[in-house]
């Protein structure tokens, strides 16, 4: 599903600096990513979460607050033998989402 935000993003991109190469898109998306998971690129969330306001605010040179987005808790285990459950308490503090 990332396919689609992305090529929306990069349009929005290119209506903000008409003259980015592919190249220089790329470069600002990968960097106004919010990496989750593990450190880097990897196979479970690719680049991170993609911050299209960022990548939108680098490719025109723009400055200006985005939208504040809920915190991401990263969480790994596995469950080696049958039967076996895990349970993750995650604490929410609120349910609101508010604009900076």
């Amino acid at each position: 599903m990332s396919t689609p935000f992305v090529a929306g993003t990069a349009v929005l991109m290119l209506d903000a600096d008409p003259n980015l190469t592919p190249s220089a898109i790329k470069s600002d998306l990968m960097s106004a990513a919010q990496d989750w998971g593990p450190t880097g690129t990897e196979i479970d969330y690719g680049s991170g979460r993609e911050q299209g306001y960022d990548a939108v605010k680098l490719a025109g040179n723009y400055t200006g607050i985005g939208p504040i987005v809920p915190e991401h808790a990263y969480r790994r285990d596995s469950l080696t033998n049958k039967h076996r459950t895990a349970q993750w308490r995650v604490n929410v503090n609120s349910t609101a989402y508010r604009l900076r």
